[in-house]
């Protein structure tokens, strides 16, 4: 498979759900891990604590968690720049989720969007494409630097003014620049709420979220993600 194409198998699950299976998968016995795009929360509504791994989570713009699967720690730093401490270069796993689009605030001044930190309003916020793009590749770098053992980042391709942009591809080919091996693409479609009539929701062409799943190259000697 090469890095444009899309893999076959979308999975039909909860994010959260998804994210359990990676773990279990991929990463057993790590022992630290961070989220640098925490937002709601939604990729950790398991029993993660049961992997034995403390969790960080990281955002500007989301409130601050609470709840039995709460964080144990909890910071508001901007992803593209990472402070230049210790403790923050000693962490196994980081997961990244950037916007994969800009959105404006609704009729009533505010969007759902508030807390992914991609409503334009919103201090840093993408204003663009050209600005998701920026955040997604910046954002990789960054966690990049600081993981010890794996990657896992969530994108989303787009159509924007007519033209797709394939953010998979991008970040796929960045996380192989960082020094990673990608070790598993998990096309991924939550199942979605009943529609009102009359209301229909389309796609991209047919082309899923994506989760890329990668394990430092300097502790994975597999290989094989040469970008053609």
């Amino acid at each position: 498979m090469t890095l444009t194409e899309a893999p076959a198998g979308t999975v039909k699950a909860t994010s959260a759900a998804t994210i359990e299976r990676i773990f279990a998968e991929h990463f057993v016995g790590v022992e630290s891990v961070l989220d640098a795009t925490y937002g709601l929360g939604r990729f950790w509504k398991w029993d993660w604590r049961a992997m034995g791994f403390t969790l960080s989570g990281n955002d500007l713009y989301a409130p601050e968690p609470t709840g039995p699967n709460a964080p144990d720690a909890f910071t508001r730093m901007d992803f593209t720049d990472w402070p230049d401490v210790a403790e923050w270069h000693h962490v196994d796993v980081v997961v990244f989720d950037p916007p994969f689009t800009a959105q404006g605030p609704d009729s009533t001044g505010h969007s759902h969007n508030d807390g992914y930190g991609s409503t334009r309003t919103l201090t840093g916020a993408p204003q663009n494409i050209h600005d998701v793009e920026r955040l997604l590749v910046e954002g990789i770098k960054q966690c990049a630097a600081i993981a010890r053992v794996g990657l896992i980042v969530k994108t989303q391709p787009v159509v924007e003014s007519g033209t797709l942009h394939s953010s998979d591809t991008l970040a796929a080919n960045t996380i192989v620049k960082a020094g990673f091996n990608i070790v598993e693409w998990i096309p991924f479609s939550p199942p979605r709420r009943a529609q009102p009539k009359g209301r229909r929701v389309t796609g991209l062409g047919g082309r899923p979220s994506m989760f890329l799943v990668a394990v430092n190259g300097a502790v994975d000697r597999r290989g094989g993600n040469e970008v053609g």
